[in-house]
């Protein structure tokens, strides 16, 4: 892929440490350059159990000052996450290849 694909970014904790050799930013600069909103402070490991339990959902990430009410009307507008072709929606437009080692 060529761009980021989430639509939000959830973590334990944040760092503003580079962490990989090819970093140039923070993820915290990186995500406002892209328009990507993110939180903090989520227990994910729980979150992973219920969603493995439940099943895919759609969720809602605010940093607006927008009332709950108003957020879950726009929730309730999201095409439901069952059946969605989503590999399809974050494929490279052509194939191109790779070999181990390669940095492309």
């Amino acid at each position: 892929s060529d761009k980021i694909q989430v639509a939000g970014f959830v973590v334990k904790e944040g760092t503003n440490i580079p962490s990989n050799w090819r970093s140039t930013q923070c993820i915290e600069n990186y995500l406002k350059e892209q328009n990507i909103v993110g939180i903090q402070g989520v227990d994910t490991r729980a979150l992973t159990r219920h969603i493995r339990d439940q099943g895919a959902m759609n969720g809602i990430i605010s940093t607006a000052g927008i009332d709950l009410d108003s957020l879950k009307k726009r929730l309730t507008k999201t095409p439901n996450m069952s059946g969605l072709d989503l590999a399809k929606e974050v494929t490279t437009a052509k194939c191109y290849g790779w070999t181990k080692g390669s940095e492309t």
